[in-house]
């Protein structure tokens, strides 16, 4: 990893070639503890369907959940929020505001 502060959102697919979003969550895990962050990047997993096993998978590797595909808006905003400690007005307009300075609109495959 390039930097040294840490993201407050991070989007892994499960399913990734070359190397899925279990062992990228590995990674960004382990680069946190030997930085000595003090603050970790939230990490949600996509995937286009329910493994079993899947939470208890993503818990292990230190993921903070997990969205099943086509994402729900308002899942997604409750429970960033949640693991963010903001509101989820908060969280809406932070993506509102993305999408207004990109000037595209945010696609999440």
């Amino acid at each position: 990893m390039a930097s040294k502060n840490a993201y407050d959102l991070i989007f892994v697919d499960i399913f990734m070639p070359g190397i899925d979003g279990f062992e990228t969550t590995m990674l960004i895990r382990q680069y946190e503890t030997q930085q000595n962050l003090e603050k970790k990047s939230a990490i949600f997993a996509l995937t286009a369907g329910g493994i079993e096993g899947l939470y208890e998978k993503c818990r292990s590797v230190g993921m903070n959940g997990f969205f099943v595909k086509p994402l729900q808006f308002p899942q997604v905003n409750e429970e960033i929020a949640k693991k963010l400690l903001l509101s989820e007005k908060q969280v809406f307009f932070s993506f509102f505001l993305y999408k207004k300075k990109s000037k595209s609109k945010i696609k999440i495959k």
